[in-house]
């Protein structure tokens, strides 16, 4: 399956979130990365149906989003930024509510329900209450109920946003397992490392446009050029703190060491450095 989004706009009132937004989406994880506020909720809301564009087409499989909404849903698996669940019921009944709203046969869903608790690693915990769930479990929570009816189309906003380290990095192994042939996850994240870790492809978008790069390192190459590796004492890296982009830095006893992103040498103890995904981001974006 292939994903092409076409032109799409959507405006509310006078403000516009996406303009002219163009994607040829291929089977596998790809990433939609932006900044807070860039218009990645309301493209994801509209691969989800939940919004229809002002303009433009999205089509799959000889599947028209306008005009085709409950066929799309039928091949669809969906995971909200604030994914809400009633924390009174244990995590097999929320499975068994969602997938009967899905439609998924009877005699099936029990099978179902066992083998998405299963690729989540939630087995131990079906028929604990959900309310005793942490914010990782909950979010894996979402996955498998995304994953009922073995969608070809999994859309997922901001998974790991609020989640402590291990928990990012459990739901960034579980998201590379979803991974099958002909199905096309796609990923909405602020978080650079997200793409970083489990994407394919990937879209940057700022102020509702959006560009398609090949690969997370044509992006990083973006800044080439403009990557810095300093070394120095701690009286100068505050002089240049105050005039240049730090991107990172570390104290080492009596030296600082800093990434810096300028257009030139910062200063004569600066040497050109490789250019991280995030660093490309951040000129990207204009950061």
């Amino acid at each position: 399956m292939i994903l092409q989004i076409e032109q799409v706009q959507k405006a509310f009132r006078k403000k516009t979130a996406l303009e002219d937004v163009t994607l040829t989406i291929k089977p596998g994880i790809f990433g939609l990365l932006g900044p807070n506020g860039a218009g990645k909720t309301t493209l994801m809301r509209i691969l989800a149906t939940i919004l229809r564009p002002d303009r433009g087409s999205i089509t799959a499989d000889g599947i028209d989003w306008t005009r085709d909404a409950h066929r799309v849903r039928a091949m669809l698996g969906y995971l909200p930024q604030d994914f809400g669940i009633f924390r009174n019921v244990t995590a097999r009944e929320v499975l068994a509510y969602i997938g009967t709203l899905k439609g998924v046969e009877k005699g099936q869903l029990k099978r179902q329900i066992d083998a998405v608790l299963e690729e989540v690693n939630l087995t131990a915990h079906a028929d604990k209450k959900v309310g005793t769930f942490s914010g990782g479990m909950r979010r894996r929570l979402g996955i498998a109920q995304a994953l009922l009816g073995d969608p070809k189309l999994i859309v997922i906003d901001e998974p790991t946003a609020g989640l402590d380290p291990e928990e990012r990095v459990r739901f960034r192994l579980l998201l590379r397992r979803l991974v099958r042939e002909e199905r096309v996850v796609v990923l909405s994240t602020h978080i650079v490392g997200d793409v970083e870790a489990v994407c394919d492809q990937l879209a940057v978008i700022k102020k509702g446009k959006a560009h398609l790069f090949a690969s997370p390192e044509e992006l990083a190459q973006v800044a080439d050029g403009r990557v810095w590796r300093w070394v120095g004492d701690a009286r100068e890296y505050a002089l240049l703190e105050e005039k240049y982009r730090i991107v990172s830095s570390v104290s080492r006893g009596s030296t600082m060491e800093a990434r810096i992103l300028s257009d030139t040498r910062p200063s004569e103890a600066a040497e050109p450095a490789t250019p991280s995904l995030e660093e490309g981001y951040l000129v990207w974006v204009g950061e």
